[in-house]
C-alpha cells in the first residue's frame, strides 16, 4: 500500500496539495487521520459542505479532494479505510474513481492525442 500512500502524498494541482498534507508521512498515520476525520463525519449532518469542516480535517492532515458534502467525504474515506485494511481490485477502482484527477491533453493531430496525467 506504499505506492498508494506515495500517490496520494504527491497529488497536487498548481502546486496545491489534493487529498493528504504533510501532517501524514506512513500508512499509519493515515489510518488514524482516517479514523479521526470518520468519527467527526459521524457527528455533522451528512450534507454539510466540505467548507464546514475543512479546518478540522487540515488538522488531521486532509486536504480537499474527499467530495463536496460530508456523506460524499466519508464514503471516499470509508472506501479508503476498506482498500487499507483488505485491498483488492475492486474497492481500489472504485477509491480511484472518486479521486479527482487532473489531466493535460496535448493535441498533435485531429486524429491522435497525448493524455498526461
Amino acid at each position: 500500500m506504499s505506492p498508494l500512500l506515495n500517490f496520494l502524498l504527491q497529488h497536487h494541482y498548481n502546486g496545491t496539495s489534493i487529498m493528504l498534507n504533510d501532517r501524514i508521512h506512513s500508512l499509519s498515520a493515515l489510518q488514524a487521520a482516517l479514523r479521526k476525520a470518520e468519527e467527526h463525519l459521524l457527528s455533522i449532518p451528512h450534507d454539510s459542505p466540505y467548507s464546514d469542516f475543512n479546518h478540522r480535517f487540515q488538522e488531521l492532515g486532509l486536504e480537499k479532494g474527499w467530495g463536496d458534502t460530508a456523506e460524499r467525504v466519508h464514503e471516499t474515506i470509508h472506501l479508503l479505510l476498506d482498500l487499507l485494511g483488505a485491498p483488492d481490485p475492486c474497492t481500489l477502482e472504485n477509491f480511484f474513481g472518486r479521486v479527482p484527477m487532473v489531466f493535460n491533453v496535448v493535441i498533435l493531430s485531429p486524429s491522435w492525442c497525448l493524455v498526461q496525467t
